[in-house]
């Protein structure tokens, strides 16, 4: 008997769903198990699950086409199909099943996958199947792909090498090689040809920002919350590595879902900047409406990491109250922002205190990304709790409690190796202490309050101020590893005091600390 060929793909738009190689003439698709392919509750939300029926579609090869036959509520390309309707199923056609939105699969015919690989070099033609396009990117369009392996879905940008473009594109490729930052887009590969810049990125299926907002929705204030923190984050990052993004928009910034709450991903880097000794920044790039004013003014007039705060400060607004901050050219130049009571009721006066500390037309008034992370709006615990866990989901929150050497929002630069406990002959308070604050003689008398045995302890960190105390002697050792017991002593002469101490292991520590703290 002949081994009967694959025909067509069914390749999933939904994390939870996995490919189905079609062999068969006919396949059925829904919840009931004496389908072809069944949809388990696990897959969907219950809501979603519970508008699917038995079986939801079927799937038939004729010898003049394949067709799709609706059974339960179908949706081809968003056009519902209608129960007991057929209709052809074509290359790249996307399934919706109960919803419009709620796509699924898209159908591959495979001898199309299989000439269009040949057009592709070996590296992708072998490893994906190219499937549709998802938009323009900067310099080049950007196609769903599949890896043939896993089903995984990649976006991958073909950027076609212009000589005016090369140092844009070059640029872009050494940054999204280099950079590793949750909320900044991942690259999975690159592939580089003579005529063609083939790079893979990593799929975010919310899309982009914009479509939060035209053509003219706003996003409620606490979304926009942590949506904005996100990009902060991801900014302060490349500001860091004196990378400038140079283009921040709505378009440039993607979601990993199409929730409230989300993950996001600054991305094209297509006209970013990495800023060296003896380099300058001048060339008018940039979209017109996020551009700052020192780069409008085509004076080229040597400009700063700023014009990435101006463009952040035109997204928030935007994105708040769905209107444009500025009319034209003139009002931008102006930076005079203003909040019409009819887009902006109801809105906090704290976020607009931010915004217009973001639009200064001059660049050394406007704030810098520490002092935007560090401003009222963007102190909701609640929120950077949220933040921490969508971008580091396996890391523990220790929010205000986190020492000097820990990351903001949680991420762990080293671990501590030791405690902070306060001593007194009532009893004792612990608090975490990372090791590197004990790495210097004479710490504990030069950045930390000595604490009486009597009151309040105050809080770490803060240094003494008109105490009496006695200064105490200092016991320095060097770090060690924690399996070593050592301890550093601060004790005044009556009895209180602080010591610091290693102890084995260290981890019960902090988590009895969290504990108790929680």
């Amino acid at each position: 008997m002949l081994k009967k060929s694959v025909w067509g793909l069914l390749y999933p738009l939904k994390d939870a769903f996995q490919s189905i190689e079609l062999k068969k003439d006919d396949y059925t698709v829904g919840k009931d198990a004496s389908c072809s392919y069944v949809i388990k509750d696990s897959q969907l939300s219950k809501i979603d699950y519970n508008l699917l029926n038995k079986k939801q579609f079927k799937i038939s090869k004729k010898k003049d086409a394949i067709y799709l036959e609706d059974v339960g509520g179908t949706y081809v390309n968003e056009k519902k199909v209608g129960p007991g309707q057929k209709t052809v199923l074509n290359h790249n056609d996307r399934i919706a099943i109960a919803k419009s939105h709620l796509k699924v699969f898209v159908y591959l015919d495979k001898s199309r996958c299989d000439e269009e690989s040949r057009n592709f070099p070996a590296e992708i033609g072998q490893r994906y199947l190219v499937s549709y396009p998802l938009g323009e990117g900067g310099f080049g369009e950007v196609s769903l792909i599949f890896e043939k392996d896993t089903g995984k879905r990649f976006a991958m940008k073909m950027v076609k090498k212009q000589p005016k473009l090369l140092r844009y594109i070059y640029t872009e490729t050494k940054i999204l090689q280099e950079i590793n930052h949750p909320c900044v887009i991942n690259t999975e590969q690159v592939v580089d040809t003579q005529s063609v810049l083939f790079i893979v990125l990593e799929f975010m299926e919310g899309g982009d920002l914009l479509r939060r907002v035209h053509p003219k929705n706003s996003i409620r204030e606490a979304d926009m919350k942590l949506i904005f923190f996100q990009l902060a984050q991801a900014i302060e990052y490349l500001h860091q590595r004196s990378i400038v993004h140079r283009d921040i928009k709505p378009e440039n910034i993607l979601l990993a879902t199409k929730g409230n709450e989300t993950l996001i991903k600054v991305a094209d880097f297509g006209v970013s900047k990495i800023l060296t000794p003896g380099t300058k920044m001048d060339t008018h790039v940039g979209t017109p409406l996020y551009t700052a004013p020192e780069i409008l003014n085509n004076t080229h007039e040597v400009y700063t990491k700023q014009v990435d705060i101006w463009s952040m400060g035109i997204v928030l607004y935007l994105c708040l109250s769905s209107q444009k901050p500025f009319g034209g050219k003139e009002d931008i130049m102006r930076a005079v922002v203003q909040f019409p009571p009819l887009f902006w009721a109801g809105i906090s006066v704290s976020v607009t205190d931010l915004i217009k500390g973001m639009l200064k037309s001059s660049p050394t008034q406007r704030l810098r990304i520490e002092q935007v992370l560090s401003h009222q709006w963007l102190k909701d615990q609640t929120m950077r709790r949220k933040a921490h866990y969508l971008m580091w989901p396996h890391k523990p929150y220790v929010g205000d409690q986190t020492a000097p050497s820990f990351q903001r929002g949680g991420s762990y630069r080293q671990q501590p190796r030791g405690i902070l406990q306060y001593m007194s002959p009532k009893g004792s308070e612990t608090m975490r202490l990372p090791n590197r604050a004990l790495q210097r003689p004479g710490i504990g008398a030069e950045r930390y309050r000595l604490i009486s045995p009597v009151g309040k302890q105050p809080a770490l960190g803060t240094r003494a101020s008109g105490d009496n105390l006695p200064v105490p002697r200092v016991q320095h050792k060097p770090a060690v590893g924690p399996s070593v017991q050592r301890s550093v002593q601060f004790r005044p002469q009556n009895g209180g005091g602080v010591r610091y101490e290693a102890v084995k292991p260290v981890k019960d520590a902090i988590h009895k600390f969290e504990k108790k703290n929680i």
